[in-house]
């Protein structure tokens, strides 16, 4: 079923929009001067023809760009001001230029190129004696073998900053390099290691006033608690830095630091609290004309409505991050709620079928029950059968229905007794309870991970065993559907690499929660 019993569903969040029209307007226009300013100082430059002033301006429109999320834009200024430096003879610059365009190849997902860019500026940052650049260089050399995967020799390069932070006795640099080596810990499934230099990173950030890097590091501790599983000192750390950063009046990075509390009430699956705090969060970026950050959190509260059946909302919520995302021409955010609102229709179509069911259980318990009133024995027999064969109606189900005949006593008890058909449980121990494909990686996508449709290779789901067992007794099984698209899989691997991915997934068929029924095609021999 596509309903799920969290509680009472949040109030819906309703945000006049035309109140904060202006406001959202002036807001854009303020997050655009940084670059504006940039851009004309790069024309001034280019009009008196000082290509040293040109390249200095292409790095801070390098800057700008990527503060804007225009990595695009970013890299090609940064790639300018190299040319531009390394003419010159201007091995200062062109090490700084190296590290935009580090920083905005990594960004961009070119790890690969990142560490090529930043190498070449820790290098020339060496030889001029220059002990910040070279921290700041082994930083982006640090951040590019994380996106590569390379954990210990992402730590070397957070070793190699953090001794330079600390000869220079540079504390911010000191918290920068350490958010880096939390970083790189969480991504290599080490939560104790992240949380303890997360932790220290966050009290420098929040010492020296640095918003936006308190509350990159107050993310990055909340995710390490909550993968200790230590759910309330998250929401606890979480709301205690939205609260620090509202008192600093950092509205922006304050909503931004909303997105750790919302993922502590989800892992507490307090759904109604998580989108309540979410759509607070999408209100101030509302005010502020970040529509960027709106739309992801729109797409966050989707989610969250999703998980409240709240599908209508839901479907609204996505349409307008999509809106939003093809203003700004962010074709990834496209992709990503274009998937999200095929997820919200899929859920509607499975919501559809789940109403329909019921109303034909409902229907075929008002014949049970007018079966039973006028005493009609055979009929009584047989629409029993059909409830327990074709719908999820349980005998425990049916009696419940009917418990205020049943206790007239007498000749109903003897009638109850004496028309019941087999042991709707036998022979059920191995029956196979097939699940719903689609459900499955519906649920999946909700809950869990979204897997694309190279990863849909189950075809067949089943659980071998009774629901009353539990999961932990039952077995899951499936057929498979490989898909023949990984070059030499079999020369490289030996075996196909979606057999253990799907090895994983059908774990899912022990938890369905549906009853067998006597129409359940499969069985499986309960020899095996």
């Amino acid at each position: 079923s596509s309903r799920l019993s969290l509680g009472r569903p949040a109030r819906p969040f309703r945000i006049d929009r035309r109140s904060v029209a202006e406001a959202t307007a002036a807001a854009a226009m303020v997050a655009a001067e940084a670059l504006t300013a940039a851009q004309a100082q790069l024309s001034d430059a280019r009009a008196a023809g000082d290509r040293r002033q040109e390249a200095k301006a292409l790095l801070t429109v390098a800057e700008a760009e990527l503060s804007h999320g225009s990595t695009v834009a970013a890299l090609q200024a940064a790639n300018e001001a190299k040319t531009l430096f390394t003419a010159q003879e201007d091995r200062s610059g062109l090490a700084g230029a190296l590290l935009l365009a580090a920083s905005a190849q990594t960004k961009k997902k070119a790890p690969q190129a990142a560490l090529s860019s930043a190498l070449s500026a820790v290098e020339i940052y060496a030889q001029l004696g220059d002990k910040v650049g070279e921290a700041k260089a082994w930083q982006g050399i640090m951040s590019a073998r994380i996106a590569l995967g390379k954990y210990e020799d992402a730590l070397k390069a957070g070793e190699a900053a953090l001794v330079i932070n600390l000869d220079l006795d540079d504390d911010a640099g000191k918290a920068y390099t350490l958010l880096g080596i939390a970083r790189a810990h969480a991504t290599h499934q080490k939560p104790q290691k992240a949380l303890k230099a997360g932790t220290m990173s966050l009290e420098t950030f929040r010492r020296s006033g640095s918003a936006r890097m308190e509350q990159a590091a107050l993310d990055l501790v909340v995710q390490a608690l909550l993968a200790m599983e230590r759910k309330e000192e998250a929401l606890r750390q979480a709301q205690s830095g939205v609260v620090s950063l509202e008192k600093s009046g950092e509205k922006k990075f304050a909503a931004m630091a909303m997105q750790a509390v919302v993922r502590s009430h989800v892992a507490k699956e307090d759904f109604v609290q998580a989108l309540a705090v979410a759509e607070r969060a999408m209100a101030v970026f509302l005010e502020l004309g970040e529509r960027l950050l709106e739309a992801g959190m729109l797409i966050e509260v989707a989610k969250l409505q999703g998980a409240l059946a709240q599908l209508t909302q839901a479907k609204t919520s996505v349409e307008e991050a999509l809106s939003i995302y093809k203003d700004l021409g962010d074709s990834d955010g496209q992709t990503q709620a274009t998937e999200m609102l095929g997820a919200v229709e899929e859920a509607q179509t499975m919501r559809d079928k789940d109403d329909q069911a019921e109303e034909e259980e409902r229907s075929l318990l008002q014949q049970v029950q007018d079966a039973f009133k006028a005493r009609q024995g055979p009929e009584f027999r047989e629409l029993l059968e059909k409830c327990y064969a074709d719908t999820r109606i349980t005998a425990k189900m049916a009696e419940e229905f009917l418990q205020p005949l049943i206790n007239e006593g007498g000749e109903a008890v003897d009638f109850w007794m004496a028309n019941q058909p087999d042991d709707p449980d036998e022979g059920k121990h191995w029956a196979a309870k097939q699940s719903e494909r689609m459900a499955v990686y519906l649920f999946f996508r909700w809950t869990m991970m979204g897997y694309g449709p190279g990863f849909r290779m189950m075809q067949n789901v089943y659980r071998k065993g009774l629901v009353k067992e539990g999961a932990f007794l039952n077995e899951g099984v499936c057929s498979l559907e490989l898909k023949d698209d990984a070059e030499e899989w079999e020369e490289k691997a030996g075996y196909h690499p979606g057999l253990l991915d799907c090895g994983l997934q059908v774990g899912i068929a022990r938890g369905n929660p549906e009853q067998h029924s006597h129409s359940d095609a499969a069985w499986v021999d309960p020899n095996n």
